[in-house]
């Protein structure tokens, strides 16, 4: 129990030591961090669909895209065996 009571003194004064590090200038600046980043989300202004249509060259991007990844594969079949070794063992 006094083990609990010493691990609840050393919580308390670490939080009033961190408190004590916010002070009006940071809390200031973060706030200021968070408006400028806050992502703005229109509910009023309703997008609309102008055209839609098929891309006719979607299946030969995906197609270039698959080979792309096969040759990579190929070339680093060796590091990726190693990886899968590596990771198997953990």
């Amino acid at each position: 129990m006094c083990r609990n009571l010493r691990l609840k003194a050393l919580q308390t004064g670490l939080m009033q030591e961190v408190a004590s590090l916010f002070t009006g200038e940071i809390i200031e600046y973060l706030d200021t961090v968070r408006r400028v980043h806050e992502p703005v989300i229109d509910t009023v202004n309703l997008d609309r669909v102008i055209r839609a249509e098929w891309d006719g060259q979607a299946q030969e991007q995906a197609e270039g895209l698959v080979q792309d990844f096969a040759a990579f594969i190929e070339v680093n079949r060796d590091e990726i065996e190693a990886l899968k070794i590596f990771y198997g063992q953990a």
